[in-house]
């Protein structure tokens, strides 16, 4: 009898239906290509304080999702390979041992929702800090949506799941 794998993703903030749903489909071809068996994924979309009272006052878009910079030698610089979305993936082990591994999709465009390709790397400690010193994999999350391996729910479905507080 086959079984589903179920595997968690977690949002920092609430991306939207729409770009929710995009960043399951990226994130699953990513882990596909990677040969990666997901049990939760983390998607990086958070607002900078600059971003959030531009959205209040002008409806902009996110700072983060998929953007164009990445850490390189210890400081954020515009990633020579382009746009991307930035994913932290654990697996069974993974969850166990408190540890991940983090990727970038790269796309041709914010609406893409295809991968054109994915770098990966080394899994690292849960605890790991950001250059803020929060840590890179949080102990809490705004959503967390379960979903079977490979399924990406359709935008009623999120947006039902949204609205239930899942």
């Amino acid at each position: 009898m086959a079984t589903t794998n179920v595997v968690k993703f977690y949002f920092l903030i609430n991306p939207g239906p729409l770009k929710m749903r995009q960043y399951m489909a990226l994130a699953f071809q990513a882990a596909r290509t990677q040969n990666l068996h997901p049990k939760a994924i983390l998607t990086r979309y958070m607002l900078s304080l600059f971003s959030f009272l531009q959205r209040m006052l002008i409806s902009l878009s996110e700072s983060s999702g998929i953007h164009d910079t990445t850490m390189i030698s210890g400081r954020v610089r515009k990633d020579p390979k382009g746009l991307h979305l930035t994913l932290r993936f654990k697996d069974a082990t993974q969850l166990m041992t408190g540890t991940h591994a983090t990727c970038h999709a790269y796309v041709k465009n914010k609406r893409d929702n295809m991968v054109e390709d994915v770098s990966h790397s080394e899994q690292k400690p849960d605890e790991t800090k950001k250059a803020g010193g929060d840590p890179v994999w949080p102990n809490s999350f705004v959503f967390q949506i379960d979903v079977a391996y490979g399924h990406v729910p359709g935008e009623a479905e999120v947006a039902r799941l949204l609205d239930s507080g899942l």
